[in-house]
């Protein structure tokens, strides 16, 4: 098996399939499709597979918590304002 180690950007282009996670080895697996958006691409082929570090916003967890009530109160209290 050939590794290349490769630094690219891309986007999420769409959840493979209806089982979208797996466990394995006490490890989450998600099966996902993307597109290169920059960086030498032509490396690429179709088929290959690769591992990736998704990056998120951080997020107190307060409002993790919270975020939908809230929403859900702003929204109740804006439908009944005059």
């Amino acid at each position: 098996m050939r590794r290349l180690a490769l630094v690219l950007g891309a986007t999420l282009a769409a959840l493979a399939g209806p089982a979208v996670s797996t466990a394995q080895e006490g490890r989450n697996f998600f099966r996902v499709e993307a597109r290169p958006t920059g960086g030498n691409t032509e490396v690429l082929r179709p088929g290959m597979q690769g591992v990736a570090k998704i990056t998120i916003d951080e997020r107190r967890l307060a409002w993790i918590w919270s975020h939908k009530v809230v929403h859900w109160l702003r929204m109740f209290i804006w439908s009944w304002w005059p």
